[in-house]
């Protein structure tokens, strides 16, 4: 995937520095689409000699497969996380829903039933989570 990116964006730095150095007026007017198109074309061209040849889509695809794993596995720890610190709460004798933020900090605890004070002590205070976070359903 490097061997795509780079040139790419070597062609893009490039093109920017062409189009400061253009002088304004006629000239430039014709120059700046015709910079665009180097770069569309550079863009396009990995993935057209991957449609064009079988052996090229099997270069694509390992990594466009290595990103879909890692978010796989990303997801995966995410429900492993929050599956432990809800067994944390299960615990001390409530049954807790766990929400994560992007950043993977828990936004939201929603607590049904009855809540025992030491499982909203352990959320408060061992966990860290604001008492705004928290929802007792």
């Amino acid at each position: 995937m490097r061997e795509y990116i780079l040139p790419i964006l070597a062609l893009s730095v490039l093109t920017a520095m062409g189009e400061c150095l253009l002088p304004e007026g006629h000239l430039r007017r014709f120059v700046t689409p015709l910079l665009g198109l180097f770069v569309s074309c550079a863009v396009l061209l990995p993935v057209l000699s991957a449609v064009g040849n079988p052996d090229g889509l099997s270069t694509l695809l390992p990594a466009a497969e290595a990103a879909l794993e890692g978010e796989l596995y990303t997801e995966s720890v995410t429900n492993e996380y929050k599956k432990r610190l809800a067994g944390e709460i299960e615990k001390r004798g409530a049954h807790a829903e766990i929400i994560l933020g992007d950043d993977f900090s828990v936004e939201r605890v929603i607590l049904e039933g009855d809540v025992p004070h030491e499982a909203m002590q352990y959320i408060l205070f061992t966990m860290e989570v604001p008492r705004s976070h928290v929802e007792i359903r």
